[in-house]
């Protein structure tokens, strides 16, 4: 049962057992089934789902995730759907897929209306797609420069064309409809820009071999025996040209190119950092990864775990052999950290350090890597309540002061249970491990388990570690279409609106909250049992203008439920 603190009396409350699938069908316009579709949820970690003989699909995603998607349906002989949004449990989402279009048309050059014979030309992928199959260039070769381009996606709103001699260009075009013929496109490109040079040290010498590089559009070249490097087919305006060699720091260079001249430039290029250093494990050379990522703010990515720096010309690494030992030249001038990672023998594990040091440009720098011998060993099973599943990705991390260890978990699906297990060659000392997971209903503060433990060498321990799946709230209101400023928040514990609105809202622990979707509904994952009170109200401006709803529920360890709040104005 809940309480509806509006009405003052107590709803039936309907448990349901946990669902995490979204069904629906693909036909195309005249109602036949589509098979072999993709359909997948926009911007999420959810694996896409592929139509059977009869158009039907189904979608599996976590019970951690977002509760409600926005999914969108494709197929390499349509056009891609429009997105509709869907929540967990949905079982009739249904995709409408409509016919390619067709566009035909000549190229020709913008600056004497000539026909440009041979040429490559592609659509542009439509903006938020989520067909990630690139369509290769359709190679072109025609006296009258003609093109005809079968099996465009609706929505198209550009055509790329490169060619030789002409600086490579994306060309806006009216959105294209669905199954239409569109006739008579007419593309000029411009006549290419010239680029030359020479790559040089500060002394003056060329450089051989040095690796020039543009990213719009995406142009190569090396340099040769005397240094010089040619560039051509680039647009004119402002480019930045990256160089690259293995002695010496990566320099970007940024330039004004004119059309119609020959651009000259003359690259110097500063003699790097060297950076040595060896891996030791328990004082024993062992062999490691190193990899150089920024020591101060700039833009990264994260691989394999490891947050690197997302410039090309930054993207160093080297690897120690059974000697221990590494090298890496041409480091830039910078604050930079040094990631190195080993492998111990055994342990089926990742251990890792970070060092940090400010380069100077010309020096050598030693950077030991040393490790403590692994000493100890740590395992146990890791246990998950019955009647759920573990949607997502289990890791495991051990931190001592100066490195941490990535850890193996091995996960086992039954059909009433689920479990693993997991094991760790550890150092003597004092240690944290938190076992999580990147997606599921499992948490112990967000969603980890933690503890710490005191190793001596030698030591086996086990230790069990206990995940649980939380309740899930699905709270619905009477609004068939809600605005993005209706919210709905769990608070810790029975309250009523004066206590929540009127009095100390900092009183009340906020446990979760969430902006309702477009037909008025949210799902809160992971909660504890215990006693809440669910809000769902307006904000105008930030300030609350109006109620859509209140009630106090009690929950139970792994059950679902159902809340549904009534509009009541404030």
């Amino acid at each position: 049962m809940l309480f509806d603190s509006f009405s003052g009396e107590w709803v039936p409350v309907r448990v349901l057992r946990p669902e995490n699938l979204i069904s629906g069908r693909v036909t195309d316009r005249w109602g036949k089934p589509i098979t072999h579709a993709r359909v997948a949820a926009l911007g999420e970690q959810v694996t896409a789902a592929s139509t059977g003989s009869e158009g039907k699909f189904q979608l599996e995603v976590p019970f951690g995730g977002a509760g409600s998607y926005d999914l969108v349906a494709s197929h390499e002989e349509y056009s891609e759907s429009n997105h509709l949004r869907a929540a967990m449990g949905d079982s009739d989402v249904n995709f409408l897929l409509q016919p390619l279009a067709t566009i035909s048309g000549r190229v020709i050059s913008a600056q004497d209306g000539r026909p440009v014979i041979e040429f490559q030309i592609r659509p542009e992928r439509v903006k938020d797609s989520q067909d990630f199959a690139e369509k290769k260039p359709q190679k072109v070769r025609d006296e009258f420069g003609r093109f005809t381009l079968d099996k465009v996606k609706g929505g198209t709103t550009g055509l790329s064309v490169s060619a030789k001699g002409y600086a490579e260009a994306v060309l806006t075009i009216p959105a294209v409809v669905p199954g239409e013929t569109r006739e008579e496109v007419e593309l000029r490109l411009e006549t290419g820009v010239v680029l030359e040079g020479r790559v040089v040290d500060t002394s003056g010498k060329a450089i051989k071999l040095a690796q020039l590089y543009t990213v719009k559009p995406r142009r190569g070249a090396v340099s040769d025996s005397d240094g010089a490097f040619h560039f051509d087919s680039l647009p004119s305006g402002p480019m930045e040209v990256t160089v690259k060699h293995e002695k010496y720091a990566p320099k970007p260079v940024k330039i004004t190119l004119v059309r119609g001249i020959v651009n000259q430039t003359r690259i110097v290029m500063t003699e790097g950092t060297v950076i040595e250093g060896e891996f030791t494990l328990g004082g024993k050379p062992v062999e490691g990864d190193v990899i150089i990522t920024p020591g101060i703010a700039a833009p990264s990515t994260m691989i394999n775990g490891v947050q690197t720096i997302s410039d090309p010309a930054f993207r160093l690494s080297a690897r120690a052999g059974v000697d221990g030992k590494y090298r890496i030249v041409g480091v830039p001038q910078a604050p930079i950290r040094l990631i190195g990672t080993i492998e111990p023998k055994g342990c089926n594990a990742v251990w890792s350090k970070e060092i940090s040091i400010d380069t100077e440009n010309g020096a050598t720098h030693v950077v030991d890597f040393n490790f403590p011998p692994a000493a100890a060993h740590v395992d146990g099973r890791i246990l998950i309540a019955p009647q759920q599943t573990l949607l997502g990705t289990a890791y495991l991390l051990a931190t001592y002061p100066d490195f941490t260890m990535n850890g193996p978990t091995t996960l086992i699906v039954r059909e009433d249970t689920v479990s693993g297990s997991y094991s760790l060659c550890l150092p003597s000392g004092t240690t944290r491990i938190r076992l999580g997971v990147y997606s599921g209903s499992y948490h112990d503060g967000p969603r980890d388990k933690s503890f710490t433990l005191e190793l001596t060498d030698g030591d086996r321990v086990t230790h069990d570690i206990l995940l649980y799946g939380g309740a899930t709230l699905r709270v619905s209101t009477n609004i068939p279409s809600a605005s993005p400023n209706n919210t709905a928040v769990v608070y810790q514990g029975e309250h009523t609106i004066s206590d929540l609105f009127e009095g100390d809202s900092q009183a009340a622990p906020v446990v979760a909250g969430q902006s309702l979707d477009q037909s008025g509904k949210v799902t809160f994952w992971g909660i504890e049992p215990g006693t809440y009170t669910v809000v769902a109200f307006t904000l105008d401006d930030g300030v609350m203008s109006g109620f859509l709803g209140s009630a106090v529920i009690t929950v139970e360890k792994d059950e679902e439920v159902i809340v549904p709040l009534v509009l009541t104005e404030k």
